[in-house]
């Protein structure tokens, strides 16, 4: 909610070139963090399923594994929701 305060004070009839460069750097930072949570339930469901599959060590292994799968999962629902979050108010901005 800040951030849409935030962007609702800029009319594209007022800004000029560095606010608009601003506003790339910002989408861009978006996109790679964006992409580092992706990288990282892609690690947390890559380490779960080989603790589940691989590894012997009984039942507490397979419990670990299952919550790196549900910790990916997490991961991205809430990666996905801050990404948006940040999105729409850019893309009103850069469009």
């Amino acid at each position: 909610m800040e951030r849409e305060k935030r962007y609702r004070s800029y009319e594209k009839e007022d800004m000029i070139v560095k606010d608009y460069l601003a506003a790339d750097r910002t989408l861009l930072a978006n996109e790679r963090t964006y992409l580092s949570y992706l990288r990282t339930v892609v690690s947390l469901l890559a380490a779960g399923v080989g603790l589940i599959k691989y590894v012997d060590g009984g039942n507490l292994t397979k419990v670990i594994g299952y919550l790196f799968i549900t910790g990916s999962a997490g991961a991205l629902i809430i990666g996905s929701k801050k990404f948006i979050k940040t999105l729409h108010p850019l893309k009103r901005i850069l469009s």
